[in-house]
């Protein structure tokens, strides 16, 4: 080959380059605005609160006012979503944006942002940006999904988010991008550190020459986060209870039966099929095919790996994902306590749902182009994807999840602000599992307990003073107003409702509320 020859052979794979790189960068502008515009249609902004939403959201404004999470707070979770709620919060104000917009628009951010991260690594996995394109819309045609990302923040999203990241340095051997994301994982969601264990696991089998720089790489992408965590913890005193909350707390309780409440073989697997049926009851493409494309690339990923074949990363990349997407299932057995449990197993049924789609475009492709020609064969595989996506949202109408609020964000401030206003300024008020009027009035709960759950009751249980140490506060503060919203009647809430019934008059209204009586 003469030099001209070598250069003409340069200068081509460098506008390929370039060009391939153009139409990613198209994609993913595409993508992250058509995953806005569909999410928006949730309305993000009007929308009524979640209870769930907003303890995360109170979590936020008290990490927000200085007060450390885990002393003021009893919460069972990692603390990134209410770091980054509380930033948030400090963004939103000199602006004289509400904290609930504030951070509803961030954690929106977070979601859209999900899209074109799949699309990233499905397109690494398939080494096809069809194939990615037709993953990513899957995920945005989920409505639960949507609706999840429209009434942040939540905490299984963000997980996923870095979960995501993680994945997609892996498939590219980023090792310390991708132990730096696993490590926000577990930081959003304690079963988040899979991600860690998968950074941590995938460089130290890399290739020899680079084992050890790897996984030393991995692991400083691991530690930067949670010692910094760490060191704010210390710093606000509350190293020792987050401790207990967040890991010692959630061991005691993972394997109580006496507190998860027993649960045999049959429901146990059982409760979380049902709930997935019922959150994508309209939409059965997902529910049945997802599975089945996940079945698919499963196989498919063994056999790749069974041959041991050479010459494609996207064999060793299958690896991290394919275990990570039956770690979310087993975890989803083990752990259900609703469907927003649920959440990480939509990101590995869309991308089995966009995969099989994928395969039957190149299928039908092939079909099309050995019969007479009816169009460019450069253009029938997309075609064929983008025809089968669209027929899917002739199927995509689920309404919102169960817990969704009947009321919008509008007259949920307009009852809050009514109930401020019968407070007064000296006025205290408890509320349990609802915290939606002290969000939306920025006021501050009587005791750190925010829920009557299981979870919640067992933190209570394990910090000084028990859960019988709130009710003596109760008994001697007698706040003037106390809001009960969920897991009313569970054993441990007896005296509570003992209480309630001797020294307050409660009517159901947007949620239950107990007024002292005079």
């Amino acid at each position: 080959m003469s030099r001209v020859e070598r250069i003409e052979k340069g200068a081509g794979k460098v506008v390929s380059s370039i060009r391939g790189r153009w139409l990613d960068g198209l994609l993913l502008i595409l993508l992250i605005g058509f995953a806005a515009f569909v999410f928006s249609r949730h309305g993000p902004f009007e929308q009524g609160m979640r209870p769930d939403a907003s303890i995360q959201i109170y979590v936020a404004q008290e990490i927000a006012r200085g007060n450390p999470p885990y002393v003021k707070v009893f919460f069972p979770k990692t603390p990134l979503t209410g770091l980054l709620g509380a930033m948030a919060i400090f963004i939103g104000r000199p602006f004289r944006v509400s904290d609930v917009i504030a951070i509803r628009a961030l954690f929106f951010v977070v979601a859209v942002i999900c899209v074109p991260f799949i699309y990233l690594l499905a397109r690494r996995l398939a080494e096809s940006s069809i194939a990615g394109v037709m993953v990513a819309l899957v995920l945005v045609f989920i409505p639960h999904f949507g609706w999840f990302a429209s009434s942040g923040p939540e905490p299984k999203i963000l997980t996923m988010f870095w979960g995501l990241i993680s994945l997609w340095a892996l498939a590219r051997s980023s090792w310390f991008l991708g132990g730096l994301a696993g490590s926000l994982s577990f930081l959003s969601w304690q079963p988040g550190g899979i991600f860690i264990l998968l950074a941590l696991g995938m460089a130290t089998l890399s290739s020899t020459t680079e084992r050890k720089r790897g996984l030393l790489w991995a692991l400083l992408g691991v530690l930067i986060p949670l010692c910094l965590v760490t060191l704010y913890l210390f710093a606000v005193g509350a190293l020792a209870p987050a401790l207990r909350q967040m890991v010692l707390d959630q061991f005691v309780w993972g394997f109580s039966a006496s507190e998860r409440g027993s649960k045999g073989l049959v429901e146990r697997i059982g409760l979380p099929l049902v709930f997935m049926r019922e959150s994508l009851t309209r939409v059965p493409w997902f529910a049945w095919l997802g599975p089945l494309g996940w079945a698919m690339f499963t196989l498919e990923g063994l056999l790749s790996v069974a041959r041991r074949a050479k010459g494609s990363s996207s064999v060793v990349a299958k690896i991290p994902v394919l275990l990570s997407g039956y770690f979310w299932l087993a975890f989803a057995f083990f752990d259900f306590q609703g469907y927003p449990d649920l959440i990480p197993l939509f990101f590995y049924l869309a991308f089995g749902l966009g995969w099989l789609l994928w395969q039957a475009a190149r299928l039908l492709a092939r079909v099309v182009s050995g019969l007479p020609p009816v169009a460019s064969r450069a253009y029938l595989q997309p075609s064929m994807g983008i025809i089968f996506v669209l027929l899917l949202t002739l199927y995509s109408r689920g309404g919102p999840p169960e817990d969704a609020s009947p009321n919008g964000l509008e007259h949920q401030a307009q009852e809050a602000a009514r109930l401020d206003k019968e407070l007064g300024a000296e006025g205290q008020i408890q509320a349990f599992g609802n915290l939606v009027p002290i969000v939306l009035a920025g006021r501050l709960n009587l005791t750190p307990v925010i829920h009557l759950g299981p979870k919640h009751y067992s933190l209570a249980m394990h910090e000084p003073g028990g859960f019988e140490g709130i009710i003596d506060t109760l008994w001697r503060e007698r706040p003037e107003i106390i809001i009960v919203n969920r897991n009313f009647y569970r054993p441990w809430v007896r005296p509570l409702r003992r209480f309630l019934k001797e020294n307050y008059e409660c009517s159901e209204e947007w949620v239950m509320i107990c007024r002292l009586r005079e």
